[in-house]
């Protein structure tokens, strides 16, 4: 897969989920997108500030041969796209 495994990787599991979720759930959703939002945004605050540290630390790390190469600090953007999904759902 190269670079876009970690990519792939996301939308693998992330695309049943959020269809699950929006199938089952819609009327919440849509009844709470604000919040939904927020959420996301607040998860991907604390994750984009705690992600370089830990990764800098050696709590993790990544193959960056394997990620589309956009980083911030020792962190890539596959894994902040991950917090904010995360957070939302």
């Amino acid at each position: 897969m190269g670079k876009w495994t970690y990519t792939i990787l996301n939308i693998a599991f992330f695309t049943p989920i959020i269809l699950l979720i929006f199938k089952r759930y819609w009327g919440a959703v849509k009844k709470e997108k604000r919040f939904i939002v927020l959420a996301g945004i607040f998860g991907f605050i604390i994750f984009f500030i705690i992600d370089p540290i830990a990764t800098q630390w050696g709590a993790w790390g990544f193959d960056y041969s394997k990620t589309l190469e956009i980083r911030f600090g020792l962190s890539v953007i596959e894994e902040l796209v991950w917090a904010l999904l995360v957070s939302m759902i």
